[in-house]
């Protein structure tokens, strides 16, 4: 069950359950699907532990300052049906 076992979320977790991070080929494969981005993208690779975990970090260079939740609330609309993520706090 994912949950706070302590003062912090992780606080229970043992070596075997963490993410280890490694380098991967996705921002080569996402060139291919997405030629704009070319050049733009870098990836990663976690080691899991449970075999249905996804993650992607995205890392943005913005031409001017925004708020966390304008920006949500943008992509929500122009991502629609493409791009979704949990809302909820969890650990793997």
């Amino acid at each position: 069950m994912n949950g706070p076992c302590g003062e912090l979320w992780c606080d229970d977790h043992r070596p075997s359950q963490n993410m280890t991070p490694m380098p991967a080929g996705i921002a080569k494969a996402a060139d291919q699907v997405i030629p704009e981005l070319n050049g733009k993208l870098t990836g990663m690779a976690f080691c899991v532990s449970c075999p249905d975990v996804l993650v992607m970090d995205l890392t943005c260079l913005l031409e001017k300052a925004t708020k966390h939740d304008n920006m949500r609330q943008e992509l929500e609309v122009s991502l629609k049906d493409i791009l979704d993520y949990p809302k909820d706090q969890f650990v793997s």
